[in-house]
């Protein structure tokens, strides 16, 4: 069994049956001959009481960022399967290169597939990473309106260079001081783009969400606290790239560490109950 999500030092007991999430024995409450996690079971409560409708996950709805815990959450998740994951991240760059980056959203909707079968049966094979191909169009959609957006924006932004260039000069002082602030304009837009749109393609891996869904669903939930989830976003690719300090090794674990992180905050927002009903089929 995984770790509890509520206390990573401590072995699961078993998964709620509500949300998915694994929990110790001291997690887990006693409900119609259910053993389910205290948030479910007020949720069930809320329900019989006619109050407002249950939710999927702890924090729906919230504006909670965890930065700490959902990294260590993501230690948790892979440091039992290190070799799975670190080899799975191994063979979707690499498919991700042969294939000119055409495999990359489908190779990373499948790492983070791999992160919810761990955190929901506490076991992951390597082939689960080509679970991902099952999601393909959707993970390549959102990928594409994701670049899209971002060309828009490098766009909208080199046009001032392009004014102040023609009227006073290719190297003229002037030239230079506006593509600098451009281009550092243009740096903290992709963070906030990239914090906005955090959950974009954990959005697919859980629910096979076509690419206006998932984007827009990330967006829900990523305004409500966008300076933070932009600081988280800049946070954990700094950590992933801080792997490539160690011959380029380390980023095997840095990398999975962030995917598994990444699924543990979507399940904490969407939860994850069910995300893999159409594989069973």
């Amino acid at each position: 069994m995984p770790a509890c999500v509520n206390h990573p030092y401590q072995e699961a007991q078993q998964p709620c049956p509500d949300c998915g999430l694994p929990f110790c024995s001291a997690c887990l409450v006693e409900f119609l001959g259910q053993r389910i996690c205290g948030p479910c079971r007020d949720r069930r409560l809320a329900q019989m009481q006619g109050g407002a409708p249950p939710t999927d996950a702890p924090l729906a709805g919230t504006n909670t960022v965890d930065i700490g815990g959902w990294t260590a959450a993501g230690w948790q998740i892979i440091k039992d399967d290190l070799l799975t994951f670190s080899l799975a991240m191994v063979v979707a760059g690499l498919i991700s290169v042969c294939t000119c980056l055409i495999a990359l959203p489908a190779m990373s909707v499948g790492m983070l597939m791999m992160a919810y079968r761990k955190m929901t049966t506490g076991y992951v094979e390597f082939g689960n990473l080509f679970d991902g191909f099952r999601r393909f169009g959707n993970a390549l959609g959102t990928f594409l309106l994701l670049v899209l957006a971002g060309g828009v924006v490098g766009l909208v932004l080199s046009i001032p260079v392009f004014i102040v260039q023609a009227a006073t000069g290719e190297k003229s002082g002037a030239t230079i001081s506006v593509n600098l602030v451009c281009q550092l304009i243009s740096s903290v837009a992709s963070l906030v783009m990239a914090g906005a749109t955090l959950f974009a393609l954990p959005h697919v891996a859980a629910r096979n969400a076509g690419p206006v869904e998932a984007i827009t669903a990330s967006i829900a939930v990523c305004r409500r606290n966008l300076p933070m989830y932009t600081l988280l976003a800049f946070l954990w690719q700094l950590l992933s790239n801080l792997g490539l300090l160690a011959c380029c090794v380390g980023v095997l674990v840095t990398a999975s560490l962030v995917t598994a992180a990444e699924a543990k905050a979507y399940a904490d927002h969407f939860g994850i109950r069910g995300w893999d009903s159409d594989l069973r089929r």
